[in-house]
This record gives C-alpha cells, sequence and structure tokens, in this order.
C-alpha cells in the first residue's frame, strides 16, 4: 500500500513539473547573438525561482491542510498559584507535552519547569476534557508570574488567563509587596 502511495505522490510531482515547465517555457533563455549573458543569467535566476514556487507551493498547501487542530478543552478546574511558591518568591514557566485519548488527558510529560510548580501545572492539566477528537498531543505553557491578582473571567470563571489550550497565566500578588501590618 505504501509502494502505490508514493507512487501516486511521485506521480503527482511530475505532473506539476510538467506543469511548471509549459507555464514557464517562455522564459526559458534562447540563444542569441544580441542577448548578453547578463541578461541571461537574470532570466535563468527568474525561471528558477519561478519553478520553485510553482513546484513546492502545492506541497506546502498539502501540509498545511495536513496539520492536525488542537483540541477543544471543554471542562477544566481553575488553575490556582501555589502557595508555597508564592511564599518563597518563585514565579516561572512549565511547558509540558500533553497526550490525549480523543476525550481526556492520557498523557503528560514536562519539557521544561521550576520543581516546585511542575507539579502544579501538571496536576491542573489532567482536570482537562476535551471535546471528542482524534488522539493528539501537543505543548501548553503555564506561567507563573507576579502581576498581581487577575480579575476573575467571565467566560471561565478563573482569575488566571487562559488561551486553553496552549497557553495558561497565573498570576499573584508579589509577596514582598504585600502590606504585613
Amino acid at each position: 500500500m505504501s509502494g502505490n502511495a508514493t507512487t501516486q505522490e511521485l506521480a503527482r510531482l511530475s505532473e506539476r513539473m510538467v506543469i511548471c515547465l509549459a507555464i514557464l517555457s517562455p522564459w526559458l533563455p534562447k540563444e542569441s547573438a544580441s542577448r548578453t549573458n547578463c541578461v541571461i543569467r537574470l532570466r535563468m535566476r527568474t525561471l528558477a525561482l519561478a519553478f520553485l514556487v510553482c513546484f513546492l507551493a502545492p506541497l506546502l498547501v498539502d501540509a498545511q491542510q495536513s496539520t492536525p487542530s488542537l483540541p477543544t478543552v471543554t471542562k477544566f478546574d481553575c488553575p490556582q498559584y501555589p502557595e508555597k511558591a508564592r511564599s518563597i518568591h518563585i514565579s516561572g514557566i512549565v511547558i509540558m507535552r500533553v497526550t490525549t485519548d480523543g476525550h481526556a488527558v492520557k498523557d503528560v510529560k514536562v519539557i521544561r519547569a521550576s520543581e516546585i510548580l511542575a507539579p502544579f501545572a501538571e496536576a491542573n492539566v489532567r482536570t482537562w476534557k476535551f471535546a471528542d477528537h482524534q488522539p493528539t498531543a501537543f505543548t501548553v505553557t503555564y506561567v507563573y508570574t507576579f502581576e498581581g491578582n487577575y480579575k476573575k473571567d467571565p467566560v471561565t470563571k478563573c482569575t488566571a488567563k487562559m488561551k486553553l489550550p496552549e497557553t495558561v497565566t497565573v498570576s499573584t500578588e508579589n509577596p514582598l509587596f504585600l502590606d504585613h501590618r
């Protein structure tokens, strides 16, 4: 089966090459005493560029169409700033690779993180549920920052800024600037 797929792909590429050459044939340099080498080189460069655009553009379109879309998060727990991290002034980023089974989180692999923040981000992402989709994997970034307390979002009902399933930003007041009366 893969042999047939490869043969079909080669046939499509060959067709594209023939069509591109037919379209670009008027641009091919013709030997003439009145033409200088500079003009011939310019035409050859133009031909090469046009050929690349004509030949590669359909491949790029095919690649873009085959890129899977991100799943839609339908249920989640609101992330909170870990009190332990806040009290010792820890902020940072947690980057995770999330794998789904088509409905829920199946696996989480932490790619980069602070040791203190990673377990909280991982626990939160494991609460996510998704609209039905093909099993997939994607990267999510949690940002923990001291930008003050965010207002509660009317849609998500959370105080975190969320662009699910790509980014989650959790903020709190910096404990250094709190009034401890």
